[in-house]
């Protein structure tokens, strides 16, 4: 036992049952992945005058969740979800899930978090929606929107084989993933990143962006060189859902909405 050295044996949590679960649903969707940089140097330039200004530091994320919304909003597709090999559903309203860290018991857990109605948030909005969330102190688990989430802690009780059966009428039916999971997440690694990077993630959902890292390099811009800042961006979509047509002009939607500084007058 000297060899080993000291260790410490932990339990994971009951709610960690839950992304178990997921990570296993999300390898029954088949998604084509999009990996690209854009460039922010317009946007980070207004967050940096911003903060010297008023000393208030603005999300990047919640800025990256608006132009989201924005380019979502041009391509609805993006924002359903299928049933079976027949239908999908497509809805008005866009739900984003994030994942946000919150103090709970004196620790910064992260957890996962709904931002409802996207499409009709302005980007003061949504930066204010996050900070207040970040901000609270709660002293239980959270497995979804709020504490007092009884059916999801129901259900991380539950052996694995009812777990099944709930996630089989969960996939089935479009409605109520749209109410407990929604259509589209969002997580973001670039907080931790000093230099340009992308993650690639699992995800059960119909759209998936994983926001990396921002790096300085050349660009050309009015056909001279500039150092310039990009980030890097994945974005993985249903294949069953929307084709590869309807994705790229999506994603170029979205990249012109990053490039040109979208909804930064709304702070």
């Amino acid at each position: 036992m000297s060899r080993i050295g000291n260790y410490e044996v932990k339990k994971f949590p009951k709610s960690r049952k839950m992304v178990f679960d997921l990570v296993e649903q999300s390898a029954k969707k088949h998604h084509v992945k999009a990996v690209f940089e854009v460039d922010v140097t317009t946007a980070r330039e207004f967050f940096r005058k911003h903060k010297e200004k008023t000393g208030e530091k603005l999300s990047f994320t919640g800025w990256v969740i608006r132009c989201i919304g924005g380019a979502a909003k041009e391509y609805p597709e993006i924002n359903s979800i299928r049933k079976g090999r027949r239908k999908y559903y497509v809805f008005e309203d866009i739900d984003i899930g994030i994942v946000v860290e919150r103090n709970i018991g004196g620790k910064r857990v992260p957890t996962k978090y709904f931002m409802r109605k996207v499409n009709k948030k302005s980007f003061r909005e949504i930066h204010d929606e996050i900070r207040r969330v970040q901000s609270q102190k709660l002293e239980g688990p959270v497995l979804g929107e709020v504490k007092e989430d009884k059916t999801a802690h129901l259900v991380v009780k539950l052996p694995k084989f009812i777990r099944n059966i709930i996630w089989w009428q969960v996939n089935r039916n479009p409605l109520m993933r749209k109410k407990h999971l929604g259509a589209i997440t969002v997580s973001a690694i670039g907080m931790f990143a000093e230099q340009g990077g992308w993650g690639i993630s699992m995800s059960s959902e119909t759209t998936h962006f994983m926001i990396g890292g921002i790096g300085k390099k050349p660009g050309v811009v009015d056909d001279k060189i500039e150092i310039r800042e990009y980030l890097s961006l994945t974005v993985m979509i249903d294949h069953f859902v929307v084709d590869g047509g309807p994705f790229a002009r999506f994603v170029q939607q979205l990249i012109n909405l990053l490039q040109s500084g979208f909804g930064l007058d709304e702070v």
